[in-house]
């Protein structure tokens, strides 16, 4: 399905036809800027002004097909540099970074919210290992992270936050930021019995309910954190 402008995207766009055109230009690399219709300013600006490419030397057409490659999964730098004609070097592997650190950014303003009215979401934190192999096949550890992470059980939604400590003044705050509340159908938190978790009512007023994890059998007609753990165990 085709996405059409929001009424304030369109009011945006109607006022920059109002004051600027878009106009021909030699003396552009992208062969185009904005021009002031009023005829007593001459004043200018590139088409790149206030963009992710405003400061690239790259054409504009590399730029927006790089960003395109970048965004698929399976393709490589070298093979982006052999489609555009780049070299593989400190350029292309800069401008991946960039991408992704934009990512980063915008999905530390924009956090994953899971839950809602009458919702349960399973929340559990899970501490990874990355490993790295040597030249005698063994795994030696070289990073441990703890990672706190929720999922919806009826939507499956989830998200995952890397965190330093385990208390309860680090890991409240991120339940509260990213589970939705329920008003009149409270959202239900379930959690281990880890004391963290125990002010998460008073703190966030979501309702909350624990598993005994010293109880082998989980039944799925129970509290438990079943799924979470399944998302966890999921992570490289």
């Amino acid at each position: 399905m085709a996405a059409y402008p929001s009424v304030e995207e369109k009011k945006f766009l109607e006022l920059i036809d109002y004051f600027l055109k878009f106009a021909e230009s030699a003396l552009t690399a992208d062969g185009y800027l904005w021009r002031f219709r009023n005829s007593r300013c001459r004043a200018t600006k590139t088409i790149r002004h206030g963009s992710f490419y405003s400061h690239s030397q790259l054409s504009l057409t590399n730029c927006i097909l790089m960003t395109y490659f970048w965004s698929m999964y399976d393709v490589s730098q070298a093979m982006v540099a052999s489609i555009l004609d780049l070299d593989v070097g400190h350029t292309l592997s800069d401008w991946f970074n960039l991408h992704r650190d934009l990512c980063i950014d915008w999905a530390r303003d924009n956090p994953a919210r899971v839950g809602g009215p009458g919702h349960i979401v399973q929340i559990d934190e899970s501490c990874i290992s990355s490993a790295k192999r040597s030249r005698n096949r063994n795994a030696r550890p070289v990073r441990t992270r703890r990672v706190l992470g929720g999922i919806d059980t009826q939507t499956k939604d989830a998200f995952l936050v890397e965190v330093n400590k385990r208390d309860a003044a680090t890991l409240l705050p991120l339940i509260q930021r990213h589970v939705l509340p329920g008003w009149f159908h409270k959202v239900q938190v379930w959690t281990d019995q880890w004391a963290a978790y125990n002010s998460i009512t008073a703190v966030t007023g979501l309702a909350h309910q624990t598993v005994n994890h010293s109880i082998t059998f989980r039944a799925v007609n129970v509290v438990h954190t079943n799924g979470v753990e399944n998302l966890c165990n999921q992570l490289p």
